[in-house]
């Protein structure tokens, strides 16, 4: 039995499984760099163990058998037990591997809502699957090609996989479900450039279907089947070879990520079953997803986009459609002195509810029913000190992140008639106790359609006659109207000072 283990450094699985030090293209001297990666990583990363129960090489082949790799670090313990990996050599000068049909999960998660001095651990028994499947290693050493395809794999999770420590297997909700691939195939780019394993990754999917059950026995049973269109997906990974103690020393030695993906149609259907007899059926379809990220010292910027949204379910039918929803944020988070830019943002499109709807809130047909919409980003700079990955030095201090100005640019909603937009800066003092932390800065918005909205929602008795009444007193307080439909306001912040359209606001002075 061959054993690696160690402790010291940050857990990091990939390198045990994408390890750049492969040599020649034939099965033995593939396994014997391969090991070695191994070893290196072990000797680098804290929690992480890798064995190999046997390990048998005949001819052109090398045959591994109960391979067991081991990322415990707490609160999170991971195991993967993989049957066996048989590397083939070819004639061609390439290699072929062939993995066991199955392997076995294992998640084991301290639970944050345990009071013991041992916590309960939640876990979590999952099995991988992946039929056919063939996997080719091509090129040179220093630049190594994969090629694989599967026709059809994924993950289950089986009846009675989620156990928790010290609870009463009666009260502990039983999940089982899956999710599959058809079509998996694509290609895998390692090479090495200096101390850097330079990843490069397409992978296509023809299809997905995902099925879900969950049975609580205080909550009752819930179901979700869904099934995707064709999938896609490009990663470029920088990965460094050494420096792996922490996030921030991966960041500083040249950790960068980028990624792209997109989902095509896709459909979710759920059902709800509780205690009570109010049984509900839904439905939801996406037209599209996409999601894009890039990871770097300088900057961590993600985006996700979803698009032709519907909805619906067995109580009220149709309950109403998106254009499209957009969630991102751009922000750094890596030691400097320099101030750095931070950014989030969200937007919705198009959102219409269904006639049913409408005939719940507003039967008479008094508001209007055009299409809301928001485009909100909240943005600014702040200051990182430390290394803010690190939880030891949040909890003490010693890492931490500093706002120095906030904002919004732009702010545009819109809806039932009215809207706002708008925008501006604020900068922020070193004493974010103090009073008043804002130094200097301004903001201006407009409203259009808010005193007419008002009125409209007054007389539906959709708000208390109070709410409306304090609603329009501050209106006419902070806003200055132009005409019966626009109203605007401004705010400006000198040396910690405000001023309300003109006006400075007493106790701020």
């Amino acid at each position: 039995m061959s054993r690696f283990h160690k402790v010291g450094g940050a857990a990091a699985l990939a390198l045990v499984l994408a390890n750049p030090a492969y040599a020649d293209l034939t099965a033995d001297q593939l396994w014997d760099a391969t090991k070695a990666g191994i070893e290196s990583a072990v000797a680098q990363n804290e929690g992480l163990s890798v064995t190999i129960g046997t390990e048998n090489r005949t001819g052109d082949t090398v045959t591994l058998a109960d391979i067991a790799i081991i990322v415990d670090s707490a609160p999170t313990y991971v195991a993967v037990n993989i049957p066996s990996i048989t590397l083939t050599s070819r004639p061609d000068g390439t290699v072929l591997m062939d993995q066991s049909d199955s392997y076995d999960f294992e998640i084991r998660i301290d639970d944050p809502e345990s009071t013991s001095a041992t916590p309960d651990q939640i876990t979590l028994k999952l099995v991988g699957f992946q039929e056919n499947d063939e996997t080719i290693f091509s090129g040179t050493l220093e630049d190594l090609q994969i090629a694989y395809s599967v026709p059809r794999s994924g993950i289950r999770m089986p009846a009675g996989g989620l156990s928790i420590s010290g609870a009463d297997a009666a009260d502990v909700p039983q999940i089982s479900g899956e999710l599959t691939y058809s079509g998996l195939a694509g290609t895998l780019g390692y090479k090495t450039e200096g101390a850097l394993l330079l990843l490069d990754s397409d992978m296509t999917i023809a299809s997905a279907a995902l099925s879900l059950k969950v049975v609580d026995p205080q909550e009752g049973t819930f179901t979700l089947n869904g099934a995707f269109a064709e999938m896609n997906d490009k990663l470029d990974v920088a990965l460094p070879l050494n420096g792996l103690t922490s996030m921030q020393a991966a960041y500083d030695n040249g950790l960068r990520m980028e990624q792209d993906s997109t989902v095509g149609a896709s459909s979710f259907d759920f059902t709800m079953r509780g205690p009570y007899d109010m049984p509900m059926d839904g439905n939801m379809t996406i037209g599209s997803l996409t999601s894009t990220s890039n990871i770097s010292r300088d900057l961590v910027a993600m985006d996700f986009a979803m698009g032709d949204v519907a909805l619906s379910s067995s109580m009220t039918g149709p309950l109403g459609t998106i254009g499209r929803f957009e969630m991102g944020f751009d922000m750094a988070f890596a030691e400097t002195a320099d101030l750095q830019p931070y950014a989030i943002t969200t937007k919705i499109t198009d959102l219409v509810a269904s006639d049913m709807i409408w005939a719940m809130v507003d039967p008479g047909g008094q508001l209007p029913r055009d299409p809301a919409s928001m485009d909100v980003t909240l943005n600014g700079e702040w200051q990182v000190q430390g290394d803010v990955f690190d939880e030891a030095a949040l909890a003490s201090g010693a890492a931490t992140i500093i706002p120095r100005s906030f904002g919004f640019a732009p702010l545009n909603i819109s809806a039932l008639g009215a809207s706002i937009t708008g925008g501006g800066t604020f900068e922020l003092g070193p004493d974010m106790d103090a009073d008043m932390p804002i130094t200097n800065g301004s903001a201006e918005f407009t409203l259009i359609g808010i005193d007419a909205l008002l009125q409209k929602l007054n007389a539906m008795g959709l708000i208390p006659p109070d709410a409306a009444m304090g609603a329009t007193f501050a209106l006419q307080g902070f806003t200055t109207q132009v005409d019966p439909q626009t109203r605007t306001t401004k705010i400006e912040v000198n040396n910690g000072v405000i001023n309300l359209n003109g006006m400075v606001i007493p106790g701020f002075q």
